[in-house]
């Protein structure tokens, strides 16, 4: 949990960092920092999906269309 949690917290901290020394910065195996990344990007596609959603949405309501 800890490990993870410091993953994170680098991964943000240190975007230009390699997941090879973000790895070796936490003390953990570079499986546990590829899966962060993942997970990441999966959160960050389903955030741009809900918000394209959303706009969407409310372009409808507005009864405006888009191209």
């Amino acid at each position: 949990q800890d490990k993870r949690r410091a993953v994170e917290i680098a991964l943000r901290e240190f975007p230009k960092l390699s997941d090879n020394s973000i790895a070796g910065l936490c003390g953990v195996k570079i499986h546990a920092v590829k899966k962060a990344v993942y997970a990441n990007k999966q959160q960050a596609i389903k955030q741009a999906v809900r918000d394209k959603v959303e706009a969407l949405t409310k372009q409808a309501a507005r009864g405006q269309t888009t191209k």
